[in-house]
């Protein structure tokens, strides 16, 4: 067995374990082959594979079936083609020729998952958060003194207490193809639209005694510092006062920095 990027390989079986954008060349049957992965995933849910290899070759792809996909085409040069399905991955053995171009897509669909004491959103590979407009605080620089790397805090400007409903109804956008750096949110259009709704007493906490570093390499001691805190998410009941509704635009997760990820349930 061998790993290489996101590929393991077991005799003549070649495995897709991770999708992402790669190239490998191995030598199957005294005969190179190159496999170019090309994707957008997981922003995406078709992974292409295209087979350079100079004379036919018998070997067998395996591909694996993410958990939330509640469908699967599988295609090679345009037609559907059938492939054995055991331990959560397919397998596809055949006789690839040079030009052969295998296309994967899965189908997903918007998912609520109870998380921590509240509900996290879900679509696809991607789990979503409301993004939290952010105010920047210089708390002074590193050891190194270097005023372009300065020891920050982030603070929410922007309302952020809401709750929602699991299986409540739901939008899904996704306008352009992501740029260069998907991770950065105006890099994705990715977006989910749902209704919220504000729970006043759902506030920040505020302590006077916090355990910290002076400085990043310094053990951890107790020290007098004012320092806010997300409280716990708690349940919401009949009784729980409620503001008004609002419709809430949610992004992938890690494209944020400040976010709500897990909201409390509302009844």
């Amino acid at each position: 067995n061998f790993i290489y990027h996101s590929w393991m390989r077991s005799g003549d079986t070649l495995s897709a374990v991770t999708y992402c954008p790669t190239v490998i060349t191995v030598e199957i049957n005294s005969q190179p082959v190159t496999i170019s992965e090309i994707t957008n995933y997981p922003f995406e849910n078709t992974i292409r594979f295209r087979i350079e290899t100079d004379s036919p070759t018998v070997f067998t792809l395996r591909l694996r079936k993410p958990d939330w996909c509640i469908d699967t085409k599988l295609t090679c040069n345009g037609e559907a083609v059938a492939a054995d399905f055991t331990g959560g991955s397919y397998a596809l053995t055949r006789e690839f020729r040079n030009g052969d171009e295998i296309v994967l897509t899965f189908t997903d669909t918007i998912t609520f998952h109870e998380n921590a004491g509240g509900v996290s959103v879900r679509k696809g590979a991607l789990l979503y958060a409301l993004p939290v407009k952010e105010r920047v605080v210089i708390e002074g620089l590193r050891e190194t003194n270097n005023p372009e790397f300065p020891v920050y805090s982030l603070y929410a400007d922007s309302q952020w207490n809401y709750g929602i409903r699991p299986n409540c109804e739901t939008t899904f956008t996704n306008d352009t193809l992501p740029g260069i750096q998907p991770w950065r949110q105006e890099e994705n259009s990715l977006r989910i639209t749902l209704r919220g709704q504000d729970i006043p007493g759902w506030k920040i906490r505020t302590f006077k005694r916090i355990q910290g570093r002076l400085l990043p390499r310094d053990p951890c001691t107790w020290m007098d510092k004012e320092a806010v805190f997300t409280p716990k998410v708690g349940p919401v009941t009949s009784d729980t006062p409620l503001g008004e509704e609002t419709q809430l635009t949610l992004v992938p997760y890690c494209s944020t920095r400040l976010r709500i990820g897990i909201f409390p349930k509302l009844p």
